[in-house]
């Protein structure tokens, strides 16, 4: 249908949805102007319709914390992948769950400035380790022992402290639990019907006292003792002691065959 010539009235023309046409404008004779300002038409050939005008980077504002953050449920699947060792993928989840173990410690801490949550591993007592050690006299004679007279033993020598929990001649361990310790003493000779004897001494104080070893005819004296005892972990100490009658100062073997202290967390 031809509608050049048909004019619309101020009226019809903003009734029907064209506030920009007056009385004077017509759709095919007086056309409405091309432009860019208010109530004008953009031509076909305008640069406008085929500039491509590539987005302003702006990724940063939609990132946590960002001017635009996204929020909400982005992502109803979005899981972690969890392998231990880059081996055979355990499962893919959206929550990890750390479970404390026994002797360990976990401490959680939000960090919301590095937008991340950190975890802290360690042992409720100590390395997280099962402490053990072997010590002795590397050959050296403890000379001096006074008889009737409780002399503890000095131990110089270390085979293993895998703690760094002996020192002083004591073992001091820091992680709780119960341990097994054996030590054994040889002392020179002693006259007739007289004795040497190895203690245990747990805080100072005689826990388990060794075999008592007489000898009637004269001769060298050995001693041992092994006692399972509870540690607490933090003030607990164990020291290794002897004891002789001979009546006269003695000499404590420095053998690390024969005389010995070493003990291993066990529960």
């Amino acid at each position: 249908m031809d509608v050049s010539g048909v004019e619309l009235t101020a009226n019809k023309g903003a009734a029907n949805g064209y506030p920009g046409l007056d009385a004077s404008s017509k759709i095919a004779g007086s056309q409405i102007p091309y432009g860019a300002a208010a109530n004008t038409a953009c031509q076909g050939n305008d640069s406008r319709l085929s500039d491509a005008r590539t987005p302003t980077a702006h990724a940063s504002s939609h990132a946590s914390g960002g001017a635009d953050a996204l929020g909400g449920n982005l992502d109803s699947v979005a899981k972690t992948t969890i392998r231990k060792n880059t081996g055979v993928d355990t499962g893919s989840r959206r929550r990890l769950n750390f479970i404390e173990g026994s002797n360990v410690t976990l401490t959680v801490t939000d960090d919301p400035t590095n937008e991340e949550v950190d975890v802290t591993i360690a042992s409720s007592g100590g390395s997280g380790t099962n402490p053990s050690f072997s010590v002795h006299k590397n050959g050296t004679d403890q000379t001096g022992v006074a008889s009737a007279t409780l002399t503890q033993v000095t131990w110089p020598t270390e085979d293993f402290d895998t703690n760094n929990n002996f020192a002083a001649d004591k073992f001091t361990p820091t992680v709780a639990g119960k341990y097994l310790m054996s030590a054994a003493t040889q002392m020179d000779t002693v006259i007739n019907s007289r004795y040497a004897q190895c203690l245990f001494y747990k805080n100072g104080v005689s826990f388990k006292e060794g075999t008592v070893s007489y000898n009637g005819a004269g001769g060298n004296m050995l001693s041992s003792v092994t006692v399972v005892v509870d540690a607490n972990g933090s003030t607990d100490y164990f020291e290794v002691y002897v004891l002789q009658n001979s009546g006269s100062t003695t000499t404590l073997w420095g053998s690390s065959k024969l005389t010995y202290f070493t003990g291993c967390k066990i529960d």
